[in-house]
């Protein structure tokens, strides 16, 4: 029994010693593209007289070509072969028969092939420069460098760079360019990885610097990194107008234009807005007197240099405003009835014309009815509070100024304002009407629910009486106080049943009063 299993373990142990397959030169070592290597391939226990077959693994660029296969003894064979251009793992096959009868096979994998057909990150060019900006017209130097790249598997991140660091690159650059003082002509420049580029005057604007990297290790026929791109802008001078936004004849304004390079020919337009008397870049401006709207402020630059122009304007508004409005409710919707000595507010939205060309608003009202109008115009925001007294049919109007002045143009809503509505908002006050039915006088007591700002509410007290059938106001008291009891004189009305309306701001408490 103990004769068995040291027998068996010698056989565990002679298999497992004598079946390892090897290769020389290994896996680990860095190999040239398109170069023939002859490899020498160990394989224990390999049955003595049989073939062996080779294969490239995949398609037939990974192994170009094997040959020289020969027989050294029943274990070792060599044969000669080659890597293609493809940084990517690129590896054979060989099938064999065992000295058991089975068949076997050998995959040697090699990972560091010294192309740089992919990209990968040792070969990746990371520049100093992220991009190139030369302004339109003049010619700028650019000093451009990076780490000198190495070779690196495509398509397997966790192998290390490998082989000499690269040292030479190619350069794209556009017509006009140049590099290290070598014009470009649309062809690619060698050079190294610090180079200076130098640009003309006009050209390269949205391309870009292209450079690519040369296989110096096994040779600059075989396959270039892929190319990194440095973009290029070319952005105009930065001009800019500087003054007034806002002019009203007959005033004239000054405006300065800044950032002219040097030995530009400045000219300032003008229009049927404005005439201008100009100095280089400065310029005086002058409205005509029937100006009204937008309009720019206009200057050129001609650069003898390069032979362009460059425009820039300012947008300017001329004259009174010229634009119209949406009176709206506001700040909430509009009532379905305008009852008088109500408290109303609205908004004016603008719906034509140009913006920004107003700092206030002109608001007023005039009642068609008993042609009366508001006390004179007032310069107010954009909203406007309404405080009819009587009862007609209501024009409010707004109109837009500014330094200028008032604009022409008037936007107008119409309302309807009734004596009495019948639909009203609760209050934050209530009242006592006594005596009811009464002959001669009511007294009206009020009495405050809470103290809250949720109603707007004013000293002057409006108390109206109207008949209950026909809605027509008989009888207005107006008190310029706040008072606990307010006392109202009934005496010489029909008898009959009357609504008796309190009024405070846009309070409104209403009671049922009967005359005998």
């Amino acid at each position: 029994m103990k004769y068995s299993i040291i027998l068996i373990l010698f056989f565990l142990i002679h298999n497992a010693v004598f079946s390892q397959k090897s290769i020389t030169p290994n896996e680990n070592n860095e190999f040239c593209p398109l170069v023939n290597t002859t490899f020498t391939v160990t394989i224990p226990l390999i049955k003595s007289g049989t073939s062996v077959t080779i294969t490239a693994i995949g398609t037939s660029t990974v192994i170009t070509g094997v040959s020289g296969l020969t027989s050294t003894s029943n274990t070792t064979f060599t044969f000669v072969g080659r890597f293609s251009d493809d940084n990517n793992t690129q590896s054979f096959r060989v099938d064999f028969t065992k000295s058991d009868n089975s068949s076997d096979f050998y995959i040697p994998e090699f990972k560091k092939i010294k192309s740089l057909k992919h990209p990968s990150i040792p070969s990746t060019i990371n520049t100093n420069i992220p991009e190139i900006v030369s302004q339109i017209c003049q010619i700028t130097t650019h000093n451009l460098s990076f780490t000198n790249i190495r070779f690196g598997n495509g398509f397997d991140g966790s192998v290390a760079g490998y082989g000499n660091s690269v040292t030479q690159y190619e350069y794209l650059l556009p017509n006009g360019w140049s590099l290290n003082g070598t014009p470009s002509t649309g062809s690619w420049i060698t050079s190294t990885n610090s180079v200076t580029i130098t640009s003309d005057q006009t050209s390269g604007d949205r391309s870009s610097i292209q450079i690519r990297s040369l296989n110096t290790d096994c040779g600059t026929s075989l396959s270039k990194s892929p190319i990194k791109n440095i973009p290029i802008s070319r952005p105009e001078p930065p001009l800019s107008i500087t003054g007034p936004t806002q002019l009203c004849y007959p005033n004239s304004y000054n405006y300065t234009l800044s950032g002219v390079p040097s030995g530009g020919v400045v000219t300032w337009n003008t229009n049927s807005y404005y005439t201008s008397s100009s100095s280089g870049n400065t310029a005086t401006i002058l409205p005509t007197s029937a100006a009204n709207g937008v309009t720019n402020i206009t200057a050129s630059v001609y650069l003898p240099s390069c032979g362009l122009t460059f425009t820039k304007s300012l947008t300017v508004s001329i004259g009174t405003p010229y634009v119209t409005f949406d009176i709206v409710g506001y700040p909430f919707s509009e009532p379905s009835c305008y009852e008088a000595y109500g408290f109303y507010t609205f908004q004016a939205q603008q719906v034509t014309g140009y913006p920004n060309t107003y700092t206030g608003y002109q608001w007023g009202w005039r009642n068609l009815t008993t042609n009366s109008v508001s006390n004179d115009p007032t310069i107010y925001g954009s909203t406007y509070t309404f405080y009819p007294d009587e009862a007609g049919t209501y024009q409010i109007w707004v109109r837009p100024t500014n330094e200028c002045g008032t604009g022409l143009l008037e936007s107008v809503k119409t309302v309807t304002v009734n004596n009495f509505c019948y639909s009203f908002r609760s209050s934050t006050s209530s009242i006592i009407a006594f005596p009811n039915p009464t002959k001669d006088v009511i007294n009206l007591t009020v009495t405050r629910k809470d103290k809250s700002d949720k109603f707007v509410r004013m000293n002057k007290v409006v108390v109206v009486l109207f008949e209950a059938q026909s809605a027509l106001k008989v009888r207005e008291w107006k008190f310029e106080n706040l008072q606990k009891t307010y006392t109202l004189n009934v005496k010489g009305l029909k008898k009959g049943i009357y609504y008796l309306r309190y009024m405070n701001g846009n309070e409104r408490e209403t009671k049922q009063i009967i005359i005998e």
